[in-house]
């Protein structure tokens, strides 16, 4: 059994080769990474519901 990775807050860094220095979202690489993203409390909430209604 795989235990969820709840990831919340603010999700972006700033690339590696950026010239910009501006932040980019990472949510789709934490997606790829099996993780669930929550960007604020509402989501994070849900997931918590999803996970508990797969495990029922």
């Amino acid at each position: 059994m795989a235990l969820p990775v709840i990831v919340g807050g603010k999700l972006n860094e700033v690339p590696r080769d950026s010239n910009s220095g501006l932040p980019v979202d990472v949510t789709p690489d934490l997606v790829a990474l099996r993780c669930r993203p929550c960007a604020d409390l509402d989501q994070m909430r849900q997931a918590l519901l999803d996970i508990d209604a797969q495990d029922r």
